[in-house]
């Protein structure tokens, strides 16, 4: 663990060095583990005080470049200078001849004010010792001062450019920075009176009045609802989950709204009204995502004598946006069928295809409204990886 904070010191990552990660790059916690129930990084962080401070306290360490880690921080602190030289006394660092006179410490040029005395005494010791031929010497010196020399570009570098934001959390910063609970919104799926005598791929693809309400979700919602309160969790963003249809528009105003699914959900296919990419349903023939630039494009078509565990690709759409509708930043992951909300909530949770799907975004895209268009492959009614077919930024 002292490596690890020491070396993340020095490349700048301070603001990274919480507790929850020391726990998963250090000890191999899971990234969800309970910090309070299992405190190994607390324990270590007490013990690495105490053994540093019996370290530093034998006198042939007192002139080493001394670590420190402050109670309430897991930041690596460094006193370059060696402790304070008693007068008269010879530090363990000089050899003899070297001893302090007596009185204000002396440079070459003179006797120093108290206020800079003790980096100017070290300097002068350095410069002292540097003169000496002694090969060992000279590589020990100069290796601390090359230390030393890394320790200030380190945290000059952490200061020019600042904390290191991931794409990710960008996406994320509109949601989590707002007041108000998130209202997490999952699609009811309706189930067939005899779901035995029908089979149906793609939610909602039926007659209506043949479907019940049901309480049951959709196992690809659920996919994608694990996705989306995860990031949450590990933001320490406030959430609710409801069901589609018991979620009042009232309780969408009252902060961020996450939809998930697309025909199970009518405040999906409501709100979503006003985007370039809609869902629509197309009587008898079945569903697609239509783009109302060129409404005549059906590119992204599933029909209804598809069976499930026939279907070869789906397509599905993720969005972030701010809704004039609610007046509130709205995350959106759904599909034509299951593999396609799978395959949007996907690019939620895996980094690599979430910088690939940016990587072509404007420069802006954070402080941007955004939808994608995915398609996936559908292998055993699972997505495989998304592929992006179309973007707006706006």
């Amino acid at each position: 663990m002292l490596r690890y904070v020491v070396e993340q010191t020095l490349l700048g990552n301070v603001d990274l060095l919480k507790e929850r990660t020391i726990g998963v790059e250090v000890f191999d916690r899971d990234p969800m583990y309970d910090p309070s129930a299992d405190p190994i990084v607390r324990f270590t962080a007490a013990e690495i005080r105490k053994r540093l401070a019996q370290y530093y306290v034998e006198r042939s360490h007192s002139a080493e470049i001394q670590i420190d880690l402050p109670v309430g921080s897991y930041a690596a602190v460094f006193h370059p200078c060696p402790a304070p030289v008693e007068i008269g006394q010879t530090p363990a660092s000089l050899e003899p001849g070297d001893t302090v006179a007596s009185g204000t410490p002396q440079t070459e040029s003179g006797p120093v004010d108290s206020e800079s005395s003790k980096k100017l005494f070290v300097a002068d010791r350095v410069l002292a010792l540097l003169r000496r031929q002694t090969v060992t010497t000279k590589l020990v010196l100069t290796s601390v001062l090359m230390g030393i020399a890394g320790l200030c570009i380190g945290f000059y570098l952490h200061t020019l450019v600042g904390s290191v934001v991931s794409p990710m959390d960008e996406f994320w910063a509109s949601v989590t920075a707002g007041p108000g609970i998130v209202t997490v919104c999952v699609g009811v799926p309706n189930v067939p009176v005899n779901s035995a005598s029908v089979q149906t791929p793609v939610s909602g693809s039926a007659d209506p009045s043949f479907w019940n309400d049901s309480s049951h979700l959709a196992i690809s919602d659920v996919i994608a609802l694990t996705h989306l309160t995860t990031a949450l969790d590990v933001r320490g963003r406030e959430y609710r989950i409801a069901a589609a249809s018991k979620t009042s528009f009232t309780q969408l105003r009252e902060g961020p709204v996450i939809l998930i699914g697309a025909f199970d959900n009518p405040w999906t296919m409501r709100i979503m009204q006003n985007l370039r990419y809609t869902f629509v349903r197309q009587p008898g023939t079945g569903v697609g995502i239509v783009d109302s630039r060129n409404p005549t494009q059906s590119h992204w078509f599933l029909p209804f004598n598809t069976p499930s565990d026939k279907l070869s690709h789906d397509y599905g759409v993720l969005a972030r946006y701010h809704d004039s509708t609610t007046g509130q930043p709205v995350v959106l992951v759904a599909g034509l069928a299951a593999a396609g909300t799978e395959a949007a909530g996907e690019l939620l949770s895996n980094r690599a295809f979430f910088v690939q799907m940016v990587k072509d975004a404007p420069r802006n895209w954070p402080n941007m409204n955004m939808e994608i268009v995915v398609e996936t492959q559908v292998i055993d009614n699972h997505a495989g990886p998304p592929k992006i077919v179309a973007a707006e930024y706006w």
